[in-house]
């Protein structure tokens, strides 16, 4: 049996210009789908009347039989399209390969882990010149409560400590925010 592949690649052009397939009609390029996608799913196409009729879903019996003697050739197993087994095995070959590369890609992978776990035994490899627990991200938080002391800590010019605000919540309190400054600024309103 053939390696069981899920689909194939058509090329519309090699159809629609190809020498077998140019001058099918309608029906007869129904039969011949059908009959492809049989052969992919099940290997040759058996030689007989009435399961070539029953694969093509009742089809009649002189469009099928041009199809058959047209794309395909008839070989000890069964019907056979050449130009699709020649498909099929570039797909094989593409799976194959691909088989291959990833499970060498696995075994770097798996390799390149095992080194770092007897390299680093925690897993985690810390940054080069720095010591631990000072990354960039905690300088970021320390400089954030440093700006929150110096904010909280000062006093404004007429000597009482100034309100802390919340963050307005949505437009209306934006707006509202902004004439509440204007008029605490200006005395009144704008």
């Amino acid at each position: 049996m053939k390696a069981r592949l899920e689909w194939f690649p058509h090329y519309p052009d090699r159809f629609a210009l190809g020498n077998k397939t140019r001058l099918l009609t309608t029906t007869q390029v129904g039969v011949y789908w059908l009959l492809i996608g049989c052969e992919w799913s099940n290997g040759p196409i058996p030689d007989d009347e009435d399961e070539l009729i029953g694969i093509c879903r009742g089809a009649h019996e002189s469009d099928v039989r041009f199809v058959v003697e047209r794309c395909f050739r008839l070989t000890d197993e069964g019907w056979i399209n050449p130009q699709l087994e020649e498909i099929r095995s570039q797909q094989i070959s593409k799976r194959e390969k691909k088989s291959i590369a990833g499970k060498a890609s696995a075994r770097a992978r798996s390799e390149k882990k095992a080194q770092q776990s007897s390299t680093f035994p925690t897993g985690v490899e810390q940054p080069f010149n720095q010591p631990p627990n000072t990354c960039s991200t905690n300088r970021v938080e320390e400089s954030r409560e440093e700006e929150k002391k110096v904010t909280s800590e000062s006093v404004s010019l007429n000597g009482t400590s100034p309100t802390v605000r919340e963050e307005p919540r949505d437009l209306s309190d934006v707006d509202k925010a902004h004439l509440d400054h204007m008029k605490e600024v200006n005395g009144s309103w704008p």
